[in-house]
């Protein structure tokens, strides 16, 4: 007897015949993308062949292709080659696919073709989310991820780097020629005339790389991606990147918005996040949205920017000022009626000039005073700099200090979501190339990340009969308003019939 599970024989022949839907469970996450995509309005997206052509070869559905997206990218599949696989041995993607198994070319080649349909589609998601009120409106946290580029560390050059490469092959180069002559002094044969063709070769390219970088006045170049810069990243590291911004609700840790940059610094990102969370909150005077940023954020004309905007409240932590403690610049008041500075020892620093950067200063008074090697080793004196943002820097620092136990949720909400994408779904790099490609993908991981979160706030069958009732709202709501616009188009038929019988009448 055996003490083993007992299995079904491969060559039993079995009466009960099952569906595909038979075989995929009523709470399989795959359901429930099937149903988000089908309460989006993917005619309004402008998806490639969302309108079949009468004649040729009919194309592949793009709801059910972008459906095939979303389900590859949640189970961690992004390759164009492994997803065609799936749809030949993966029942959930039978089941989405209705048994239809497109080429990977045709899989690849859908992504490049619809960025802005994917980008809308991003965004109509967070109308459903809206609609399912999963999002508070309220408070929105920003942050940035750097995300590896698809290119090498020894893709990407400097002018710096390349005079290296040169100095190397010119000596490369000499040695050879050395070795060359040497043996034709002694009549022996050498492999080295390909090496010196090789090295001369490498020479010519890297001096012509040179040149064309001065001449578009570039200073790095990634050779792979030229759009991708080198960026330090966790730990101190050094990779070829993209800078990815988010906003995240602070209701149910949503992401509301993304951005992918050039850039590897955050600073100047603050206020175009803040207002698309604004926007798509439709935040106004009286209903602000508060939003959170850390440090990198800190800078002056965006802060700026975002206190001359009535619906938007940013609070950003402030950078570790410079300067021994109790004589950094936040330590000298300014008295905006005098329009001068107060030392922490009672000097006035008096204003010096009418730059746009405002600079005040005291230098008989720093000279007697007893503590001024703590304060500066200048020798002309303590300066301080006042900018022209410097009053809206004052009230959000102001602001800060009176919100802390708020500010200590930052990073709660916005952490987590580039973990969940980097650690859990692997996304820690992107694998197409060029910003406006990568920006495409960056909207498939962040969505990706979004339905994650929408499935452990619901089940998948609660989820299902929301989205219904979702369905059915917008079906009659577009029936009553094309049943007014009948009748309003009625309306002026009968009013244009009553003007021209009029006019006969009076002639």
């Amino acid at each position: 007897m055996s003490t083993y599970v007992k299995g079904i024989d491969k060559n039993q022949m079995s009466f009960g015949l099952l569906s595909l839907d038979d075989m995929v469970g009523g709470d399989n996450s795959v359901r429930a993308i099937d149903a988000i995509v089908d309460t989006m309005d993917i005619s309004k997206y402008q998806f490639i062949h969302s309108t079949p052509s009468r004649t040729g070869r009919p194309p592949h559905d793009p709801v059910r292709m972008f459906k095939l997206y979303l389900y590859c990218y949640f189970e961690k599949i992004r390759s164009s080659r492994c997803i065609e696989k799936e749809c030949s041995r993966n029942i959930e993607a039978m089941w989405l696919m209705e048994q239809i198994v497109p080429d990977h070319k045709c899989i690849s080649e859908f992504r490049r073709q619809n960025k802005v349909a994917i980008k809308a589609a991003f965004s109509d998601f967070m109308m459903i989310c809206d609609a399912l009120d999963l999002l508070g409106k309220n408070l929105a946290v920003i942050d940035g991820s750097k995300f590896r580029a698809n290119n090498a560390r020894k893709r990407h050059v400097t002018i710096p780097k390349i005079d290296k490469k040169l100095k190397y092959f010119h000596m490369k180069l000499d040695e050879y020629l050395c070795d060359l002559d040497e043996n034709d002094e002694n009549h022996e044969k050498s492999d080295k005339s390909e090496r010196v063709e090789n090295t001369k070769r490498k020479i010519e390219e890297l001096e012509t790389l040179k040149e064309d970088m001065k001449e578009q006045g570039i200073g790095e170049l990634s050779l792979t991606d030229p759009d991708a810069r080198l960026m330090i990243t966790a730990n101190n590291g050094h990779e070829v990147s993209y800078n990815v911004q988010t906003a995240v609700d602070g209701e149910h840790d949503l992401i509301i918005a993304t951005e992918v940059i050039q850039t590897p610094a955050d600073q100047g990102q603050l206020y175009p996040m803040a207002k698309q969370a604004a926007k798509l909150f439709e935040s106004d005077e009286e209903n602000p949205v508060t939003v959170l940023a850390d440090k990198g954020y800190f800078e002056g004309e965006g802060i700026k920017s975002c206190e001359e905007c009535s619906s938007i409240t940013a609070i950003v932590a402030r950078p570790e000022e410079k300067g021994n403690d109790g004589y950094q610049k936040s330590k000298f008041i300014y008295d905006e009626e005098n329009d001068h500075y107060i030392c922490p020892q009672g000097h006035i620093l008096y204003r010096t000039g009418n730059k746009k950067e405002m600079e005040y200063a005291n230098r008989k008074a720093c000279k007697e005073c007893e503590y001024r090697e703590q304060c500066t080793k200048s020798d002309r004196g303590r300066r301080i700099f006042r900018s022209e943002y410097e009053e809206a820097i004052e009230i959000s620092v102001a602001r800060l200090s009176e919100n802390k136990e708020l500010y200590k949720r930052r990073q709660m909400i916005v952490e987590h979501p580039f973990g969940t994408i980097k650690r859990s779904l692997g996304y820690n790099y992107f694998l197409t190339r060029g910003l406006e490609n990568v920006k495409t993908e960056n909207y498939l991981h962040m969505l990706t990340y979004n339905i994650k979160r929408l499935l452990n706030i619901y089940s998948v069958p609660v989820l299902i009969r929301k989205l219904e009732e979702i369905r059915m709202k917008r079906q009659g709501d577009a029936f009553v308003f094309y049943f007014m616009s009948a009748i309003f188009h009625r309306l002026l038929l009968e009013i244009g019939k009553l003007a021209a019988r009029y006019e006969l009448l009076a002639a």
